[in-house]
This record gives structure tokens, sequence and C-alpha cells, in this order.
């Protein structure tokens, strides 16, 4: 802070001298904030008496100041929130947008105090994108210096915090923690080191799977309190600990739960991980339960300060990566290579600069130490001249890109448009990467979207849409985003009035965020972000462009079952089935279509939708989802409108369905669950759907992400429990569990061999036989009638072969959402809904009360919730975790019978015909 007040005031204030200063300002008090969403302590605000010689004077106006009498002016843009209704995610003493404090005559008075040489030192934590009208004279004052606050937030990102998993923050005291990564598959390690190099090979790496790339953890174990279970982290705080006794104690303990364990050897290395290490403290005190610290010490010395502006030089930067570019795309006759550091680093900083809708501008005759002569000439080239402020593309630069086929020349049928260059290459082609990014903000900057999303010729036209507005969903997954069937196009007006009496939200293009995903960014076929979104206000209208065109949704969040007409202007229609019917045509001009079923919509590819694969065309292919959805509403035992057992979609829940959507790259993997459901599949020339609803397990795994639930789940089947849904619909469909027909069969021995390990031994595929194996158990051993002896049973149970085992997980998941049938019959306690916070316990528990068994034999092999890990010299895995004693102790307590031959003794599944459902 010292050097900041000594360049603020031109060394009018030097530290450690009898120098004085008068700072001028606008802030009263000042609060030291406490842990919690609380305001603190207040005080006038003043200089600590570390600060010699300076004074303090209130202002209210700023005319006529004098930058030799006052040097330095420290300001709020805004009063402070000090009061909040009970928004749990509330940010006290952030600014008030809606209470400015500088007026337009202000402004006009600190601009001429800047310019006569004054500063100006803005303490504030903007929380919005400052659009308000309120905030547009605050703006004013940062745009007169240069500054843009355009983006969603503008605080300051704080390392990770001090919680024990999360420790890459030092604290004020030393701490002890024990770090390592998790095992992956088969409990081996995610990596492998040479023992004559010590050359790290990763396992990711080997196997070109960057989504499997390892998270750094803090090593823990699951301990009994009052009955319950809870964690405890292999971390250890000196303030905690102030007696030597006291941590070597603390120290002891970790070592008992992680056998083998030894204190790291190197003390100048901080971050070693498979030990036990001390991390020195910083000496600046912490505050609150996230431990942040109460300041940060920066260095701001010569160098400092030099590399800062080194690296803020823009137009030699871009010039550098541009050459780089050059010498790829001309295979070396032109251009210079960098190095990867130089890359990564130039690249990296770069971003920061591009991806915003900033104005740059180049003022001729100034000082132009950060080069934005260059820099701006560039963005005015792919711009096509739109920034009057900077310097215009000149004829040479412009060939140059036209030539090496970067922008299209004026002769092309394309011109002033980006040529994406896909698959782009960030290492490669880092200029182009750079403007197709910014070209998501700034759409001064227009991409060629003949490749993707596909381009539209047809004339934009009005239409009218009647559109639900019900905010009513069972789970999120099964949400009410409303598809309309129209298709705003790539750089055009589209305007949207509405006629609902509550705000709205309207969506262009469901895409995942590709930035920074390290299996893409060397390889991008679409922009990496691509959805917009818009608020759309009661009664209102909105008019807006998107980049690359998508299609358009709309939603609302009424609790009443409402619907309104909303116009839309400038769009075109796109293939849209509904209601078992073509309500925009096939051949809609758009190039993206959607199916919407009773309980899905689907989007793709509108060639797709003419669904060849198909016999019954896209009416099969409907019929088929809503088979699916109606299907898993059994599974989760689900058969009601309303209370515990809702189901997911039902006729009489308008709106609400679950979402699949197409796209030519998906942020992780070749499908990931959410909302919606992301798959990879996309080729504009088939004329089949990439999906066969009851024939697919990649739809039943990814929905099955989704809707896992409450008692499946434990740690470690997270690839596991969704998979189960997945063999329901085998069993359901197609006759049997074909995915473990042949793993099951060596079941048991894999069991013996696993020595009460088999879980945390075995990967996702060998965890799923456990789920397997109790299903075939049940289908011979569970007769759901017991629960239901007077009762008629729900519809979704069945008595058919090879589905009766079903029965078992269905009603456990009705027990785990409360259900109350048979519980006095069977001691009165809900095993299933009860949890002492260990999910291995609940899952044990919940299936043997359920079963009526003792199952303890077949959950003493698997173990579930258990994991493995390695330490540095051993040969063999070490455990922690899974089903604890306690839980043991009270299946005992139970007196269920054991079952002669239990579920770990099953090594075939049942094969059964398929009866007309």
């Amino acid at each position: 802070m010292q050097n900041v007040l000594r360049y603020l005031s031109n060394d009018i204030w030097q530290p450690n001298t009898k120098s004085i200063m008068t700072v001028g300002t606008n802030l009263e008090n000042v609060y030291f904030k406490k842990a919690g969403q609380v305001l603190g302590n207040s005080a006038p605000f003043a200089f600590h008496e570390d600060f010699t010689g300076i004074t303090v004077k209130q202002l209210t106006s700023y005319g006529d100041l004098n930058p030799e009498e006052i040097p330095l002016l420290i300001l709020n843009g805004f009063e402070y929130v000090t009061q909040w209704s009970g928004d749990p995610y509330a940010v006290p003493l952030r600014a008030d947008t809606s209470k400015p404090k500088l007026t337009q005559q202000d402004v006009t008075d600190l601009i001429a105090y800047l310019n006569k040489g004054g500063s100006v030192l803005i303490m504030e934590n903007v929380m919005s994108n400052l659009k308000e009208e309120s905030a547009s004279s605050f703006v004013r004052l940062l745009d007169a210096a240069g500054l843009s606050m355009a983006l969603n937030k503008s605080v300051v990102n704080n390392d990770p915090q001090g919680y024990p998993d999360r420790v890459r923050q030092r604290r004020a005291t030393g701490i002890w923690v024990y770090e390592r990564y998790p095992a992956a598959d088969g409990a081996q390690p995610p990596y492998t080191i040479d023992p004559n190099t010590g050359e790290v090979t990763w396992k990711y790496q080997q196997d070109n799977k960057p989504d499997d790339k390892p998270k750094l953890e803090v090593a823990s174990w699951q301990e009994e309190v009052e009955g319950k279970q809870v964690t405890r982290y292999a971390f250890i705080d000196e303030a905690e600990y102030t007696t030597e006794e006291s941590l070597e104690a603390a120290k002891a303990k970790i070592f008992e739960k992680f056998p083998g364990l030894q204190e790291c050897k190197d003390s100048t290395y901080h971050y070693e991980i498979n030990c036990l290490e001390r991390r020195p403290g910083t000496d600046v005190p912490v505050t609150g339960g996230m431990y942040v610290p109460r300041y940060t010490q920066l260095n701001l010395d010569a160098d400092t300060a030099k590399a800062m502006v080194q690296a803020a030089d823009l137009g030699t930067n871009i010039q550098r990566l541009y050459q780089h570019e050059l010498y790829f795309r001309t295979k070396g006759s032109k251009g210079e290579r960098l190095n990867s550091v130089d890359l990564e680093r130039l690249y990296q900083n770069m971003s920061v600069w591009l991806w915003n809708d900033t104005k740059y501008r180049y003022e001729e005759g100034k000082e132009d130490e950060l080069g934005f002569k260059t820099f701006t000439e560039f963005l005015n080239c792919y711009a096509n001249d739109a920034y009057a402020g900077g310097t215009k593309c000149s004829a040479d630069l412009k060939k140059s890109l036209v030539d090496n086929n970067m922008i299209y020349g004026d002769g092309s049928s394309k011109a002033g448009m980006m040529n994406p260059s896909y698959p782009l290459n960030y290492m490669e082609k880092p200029l182009t990467r750079l403007m197709l990014g910014r070209s998501w903000w700034d759409l001064n900057i227009k991409v060629d979207v003949e490749k993707y999303p596909g381009s539209v010729s047809a004339k934009g036209e009005s239409v009218t849409e009647n559109i639900s507005l019900y905010s009513n969903p069972t789970k999120w997954f099964a949400g009410n985003m409303q598809s309309t069937g129209l298709w705003a196009p790539a750089q055009q007006d589209v305007t949207i009035k509405s006629s609902a009496s509550v705000p709205v939200t309207v969506t262009v293009a469901l895409a995942d965020d590709l930035t920074g995903r390290e299996k893409h960014e060397v390889a991008l076929n679409r922009p990496p972000r691509v959805t917009k979104t818009y608020t759309l206000e009661a009664n209102g209208e909105v008019t807006f462009k998107v980049p690359y065109g998508g299609l358009i949704y709309i939603k609302g969040d009424s609790k009443d079952d409402v619907s309104a007409n909303f116009t839309f202007t400038g769009v075109v229609k796109a293939p849209f089935y509904k209601d078992g019917e073509w309500k925009n045509d096939l051949d809609s001009p758009a190039p993206l279509g959607e199916l919407e079923s009773a309980s899905f919509v689907y989007t793709t590819p509108k060639k797709n939708l003419e669904a060849s694969n198909f016999t019954g065309g896209v009416a099969e292919f409907a019929k088929d989802l809503d088979t699916f959805a109606s299907s898993m509403n059994d599974f989760y035992g689900r058969n009601d409108e309303d209370g515990k057992h809702r189901m997911f979609t039902y006729k009489n829940l308008t709106g609400h369905k679950h979402r699949f959507t197409n796209d030519v790259q998906i942020s992780i993997g070749d499908a990931h669950s959410g909302y919606p459901v992301m798959n990879s599949s996309f080729s504009t020339n088939s004329t089949t759907l990439p999906t066969t609803p009851l024939n697919d397990w990649l739809i039943w795994h990814e929905v099955g992400h989704n809707a896992a639930e409450t008692p499946l789940n434990v740690p470690g089947a997270t690839e596991v429990a969704n998979n189960v849904l997945a063999l329901y619909m085998q069993d359901r469909y197609l006759g049997k569990m074909n995915r473990v027909a042949d793993d099951i069969t060596v079941a048991p021995e894999y069991l013996d061999e696993s020595n009460g390990q088999a879980w945390a031994r075995g990967g996702a595929g060998d965890r799923l036989l456990m789920y397997a194996q109790l299903k075939e158990w049940a289908e011979e051993n569970f007769d759901i009638k017991q629960w239901y002896p007077d009762g008629e049973l729900p519809k979704f149970y069945s008595d058919r072969k090879g589905m009766k085992g079903w029965n078992l997980f269905q009603l456990m998941h009705r027990k785990a959402r409360g259900d109350d049938v048979g519980n006095s019959t069977f001691g009165g306690k809900n095993y299933c809904a009860e949890s002492n916070g260990n999910a291995a316990d609940t899952l044990m528990l919940c299936a043997s009360w359920v079963a009526q068994a003792d199952l303890s034999e077949f959950f003493k092999k698997w173990n579930p919730g258990a994991s493995a890990y390695q330490l540095p010299g051993a040969t063999e895995m070490s455990f922690q975790g899974g089903v604890s004693s306690s839980a043991y102790s009270t299946l005992a307590s139970l007196k269920l019978p054991k079952p002669e031959k239990g579920p770990e003794t099953i090594n075939k599944v049942t094969e059964h015909k398929m009866s007309a459902e």
C-alpha cells in the first residue's frame, strides 16, 4: 500500500520521511468484516498511524480541486449494501448500484481533476455489470480512465480458501496436511514412477483421456460421533494445537488412520504428496470460517512494475501471436514460431484483453507504451473497421490475413467474415482462436457459420406462439424450458414481444462452454461459447443479435399453470415435430430441428429427423422416448402426481420434460448428464437418429446420472448407480441384463480373491455386478407382497419372470423418500430414510431391512463405498471407508435371518421371454 500511495501521489508522499499529504474522500465509515453475513464493526475512515503525514479531508463536491493540495482522492462510487432480505448468498458491503454517490457533475469535475494530474483510487466491491442507469456516472468516470467493467462481476477472486479439504491457501500459522491422488480403476495409482529416472507417467495421458485427469485430494476418514459418521481430514492447524504434546497427539492419530504414512522429508518444498507435510504460516491473521487473510501483501517494486507493463504490451504480443500463426499456416515459410512457454503466456494474457466487448481506441500523439496502435489495427481488420477510435486496417495487413485464409476478402461471398479454420488448434492458430473467442461478445467480428451451426439464407419473419409459463418441476432435470420451433439467424436483429404477466428467460442455442477444455482447445469444431441468455420482462420487449445463430427457448417461472402469447420478429422456422405432427415442416430453413414427445425434447441436425432407422419414423421414436420416461418413473417407484412419489414427467404436468441435445462437441466425454443431456453424435448428413431409446446404453446411462438417488448412491458409485437404471431397461426390453451377463459368471471368484475389498479393487464395471447380484438374488428370494399384505400392489411392481427382482429396488427407492407402507409390520423404523452420514451404511441397512434378510456377508465381501490408496514404497494398496462396524452391529440387532445362499453366490442372470407391455 505504501508503494501505491507513493505512486498515486507522484512522490509527494513517501514512507519513512517527513513528507505530508492530504487525501480527499467521500468514505465516511469503513467496516471490519466478520465471519458470516454481517457488516462487522464500523469506524470513521482514516489512515493508520504507520502512514505518517497523511491527513484525510471529507469531500462532498469536486469542483476546482488542486492536485498539488490534494494529490489523491479515495472514493466510493456507491453506497454500501447494509440490508438484505434472507438471501443466503448476499454479500454485505457490496456496492448498492441503485444508490450512486457520484453525480454527472461530480464526474465532470473529477475528469478535470485527473487531467490536471490528480489521482483517484476507487474502493468498491462491484457485483453487477454496471448496466443500470443509476451507474452511468460511475461508468463514465471509468471510461475516462480507459477502464472497462463490462464483465458479469468484478470482485477480488481469492485463492482457494482454508477449508481442510482445500488447503492451497496458507494460514497465519503452520499447517500439517497429507495430500494424495485417488486411485484409478482397479485400485491402481493414476500414475507410474520410473524407479531409475523418477519420471512420472500419468495414466490419463497414456490413455489420451484428458477428462480423466485426477484431482489432488486431502486424505480423509470416517469417524463415529454420537451415532453419526463424520468425515475427518488428515489436516492439522497449529493454531489449534499450541503445545508440543497436543500437536504430536494429532499427528499420531493421522498416522494411526493411515498405517505406513510418514512425515515429508524436504522441509524447503511445501507441496509434497503421499506424506504428512508441514507448510509454514504467513503470520497474516485470517478471519471467518473460510480462513480469509485480512490482507494480502503484494510486491510492487520497479522490476515487477516493468514486467507488468511488458506483459500488457498488446501491440507486440498480438504481433508475435500473428507471426506464430503465420508460421503454421505457411508451413514455416513465413512468420516465427514461439516456444510453448511464451505461446501459453502470451495467449493467456491476450485472452483477458480480448474476450470482452470493450471498445478499444488509439489516440494519435499520446504515449503508446501498451501498443494500442497495432492492437486496434488487428481488431479493425477482423471487425471491418468498426472501431472508429482505433487504427484502420491497413491494406498490407488485410491482404496478409486474406491470403492466409484468416479472413475472407472483398471478392468472396463471405466478405467481412473471419474464417474459424475448424478444427482449430490454439497452439497453431492462437490469433484465430482469440478472435473467435471475442466474437461471442463483440458482434463486430462476424464468423463464418456455414460449418457450424449452419447458415440460413431465408428471410426472417414474424411469428406468434403461445408458450407455457408453468414452473413446478419434480426434479431439475425434467424442467420447463419451452421450445419455440424458431431460429435466431446469426448477426440479425430478433425482437420478442411478451404478453406474459411474469418475466421470462430467453435462451438461444443449447451448447456447452468449451473454453479451456484441454481435449477441445486443440481441435475446436465450433465456437467455444455459443449459448446466449436474455431477460424479457413482463409484458416487455427485447431485441438482440446472436453471433452464430441458434434455436430459441423460453422459460417462465409462474406457479400457476398458465401460458401467454409471444411475438417473434426476424426469426426463421426450424423443423419441429410436436404432439404427433409436424408443427414446422422438416424442410424448414433452420439447420437444427427438434422433436417433442410427451416426456422428452430431442434436438438434432434436421436431416436426422427423417428417422430412416425407425420403421414408424419420428412417431415411433417419440413413442419410445415416452416409454423410457415412463419406465424410469417405474424404476424409481414413482406413480403419483403429488407428494413423495411424484413422477418426473406426466400428462398433467404441463411443459415439463427431459431434454436431450446432440452437438458437434460437448464439454466432457462422449455424452454427459444435465439439463439438457448432451451427446456428441452430430452428423448433419445422416438420415438416421443417433439414439434408440429402448436399446441404447448411452441415453439410459446419462439420464440415469440425472435421476440417481439414495440409497444406491455411495462413494465410488458415480458411474455405477446410474447404470442400475440401464440394467433395468435391458431386463425389461431386451430380456436380460446383457451388460453384466458374462462378468457375473465369475463374480463369486472375484469376491473371494478381493479379500473383502471388491468395491475398492474394482472399476465401474466390477461394481455394477454388486447391484446385479442383489437384483438376481431378489428375483428368487424377495416377495413384494409381504409389504402390501392387504392393499393392492402399485402397478409398477412386476410378477414377470426376470423383473421380480427389481421390486426390491423400487421399494428401497420409495422407502428412502419416506414411504410408510409396512413400517409398523417390520419394526416401525425406516432404515432407508435415516442416515448416520455414511451412505454405505444406509445402503446395507436399507437393502437388508426391505429384503427382511441379513445381507451382511454380501456387503462384507463387497464393502461398497471403500477406496484404495498407495503410500510410497508400498507394494500393496491400502483401503479405507466402506460400511462401518456400527452399521453391522445395528444390522445384527435386527435379528434378521441370514439367507442360505446370499447374493454373493449369484453367478448368472435371468433370461426371459419378452412379453408385450
